[in-house]
């Protein structure tokens, strides 16, 4: 016998042992608890634990989350959080178990529930390739993608680029088999919007939109929330047709300081429209950081550079 089994049997009969597996549970939760100052991490005791069906399904706890279903009946308006809890925790084993269950009963109430989840696009979010390869292979009931609907092809490529993850991106395009084509642009904004340069480049090497698609990229939008400066700046060295001549006064809503200044030192010189006005401070000072804030103060009053006159 397998050091494997052996250890699994030993696991067993410990955890099928009820005083003990209280007790062991206990001193877990009393070590978390004190740790929770540390990582603000949820804790929960075991009566606690066995009531909560998102805490089992996320800590893999197959046995004690069949057991609460056997006790608590079968919801099935709580079946499509069931479904997606397990995706998100990128628990399989659940998931299957899940699956099983209502190809049982073959309830179309529940699965029309669980048509609109996109299953599949969190999945691919969540970078988990084994679990997209089982959904695509275990999907009669249509409850993962459907062919007829854009939003539930496999992982939608704009959901797969968002994780930065290369190896979803190109499963979710070798499996992509909807009746439109891939909009591209759709891709970049979630790519730019998440920051991930790595995808861009990989996009321009393989997925290139043309100069005249490129110019149509809302670019104002896509990079407003943005924490670095390091995917704007590849697009401004890379895709030269992209639109950078607008005013960027709502980005000091909630633009990083580092983008802020981005902005500021390479458009300032190039742009038509003024790239940052007065307005920028008032938005900056009631919605983003002080350190904002002073920057476009002293670099559009201060300094004179806005065109905007300064109030009496």
């Amino acid at each position: 016998m397998s050091t494997y089994n052996i250890t699994n049997i030993l696991f067993s009969k410990v955890f099928n042992n009820t005083v003990i597996r209280n007790e062991i549970f206990n001193r877990v939760y009393s070590i978390n608890k004190k740790l929770l100052t540390i990582n603000n991490t949820s804790v929960f005791g075991y009566n606690r634990l066995i009531l909560s069906p998102k805490a089992l399904i996320g800590n893999d706890y197959l046995d004690l989350f069949i057991q609460y279903l056997n006790v608590h009946d079968f919801d099935k308006n709580k079946i499509s959080h069931y479904f997606m809890w397990s995706v998100d925790f990128r628990n399989l084993r659940i998931l299957q178990y899940l699956y099983a269950l209502i190809s049982e009963s073959i309830d179309e109430e529940i699965i029309t529930s669980l048509k609109p989840c996109n299953l599949m696009s969190l999945a691919a979010y969540k970078c988990n390739v084994d679990m997209l390869e089982w959904m695509n292979q275990n999907n009669d009931l249509e409850i993962f993608k459907s062919s007829s609907k854009y939003l539930m092809l496999p992982g939608r490529p704009n959901a797969a680029a968002s994780s930065a993850n290369l190896d979803i991106l190109t499963w979710v395009l070798e499996n992509y088999d909807g009746c439109k084509d891939i909009n591209w642009l759709a891709v970049i904004t979630s790519v730019v919007i998440n920051e991930h340069v790595n995808i861009l480049e990989w996009i321009n090497e393989h997925h290139r939109p043309s100069d005249i698609q490129l110019t149509y990229f809302d670019l104002l939008h896509s990079v407003s929330a943005n924490i670095h400066c390091d995917t704007i700046d590849w697009i401004h060295k890379n895709w030269r047709s992209v639109n950078f001549d607008h005013n960027y006064d709502s980005v000091a809503m909630s633009g990083s300081l580092e983008l802020i200044r981005w902005l500021y030192e390479n458009l300032s010189a190039t742009n038509t429209k003024p790239v940052f006005t007065m307005d920028a401070i008032d938005n900056s000072a009631y919605f983003n950081s002080a350190e904002v804030t002073d920057f476009l103060h002293y670099n559009l009053w201060k300094k004179g550079q806005s065109q905007d006159s300064p109030p009496d």
